[in-house]
């Protein structure tokens, strides 16, 4: 994934769900920012087909899941 993201050959979009604090802390390289409030408007801007890879903090965190639904979610 990491490679794909450096050398432009990504076939994915990858979302980082955590908010505005956390994502100025750090976060993947090549990650787009899109909190979980803001998915449901945001997700409609890209092509229809457009593929997801969505992370939040980690393991113990379930923003991850929660963000797969909503990019999964009909009609968006």
């Amino acid at each position: 994934m990491a490679a794909a993201l450096a050398d432009g050959g990504a076939d994915f979009v990858l979302i980082d769900t955590r908010d505005e604090r956390a994502w100025r802390q750090g976060h993947a390289r090549g990650a787009v920012h899109i909190p979980k409030p803001d998915m449901p408007a945001r997700i409609p801007e890209y092509p229809a087909g457009t593929r997801f890879v969505v992370y939040c903090w980690g393991p113990g965190c379930n923003g991850a899941t929660r963000a797969g639904l909503i990019v999964s979610e009909p009609g968006l």
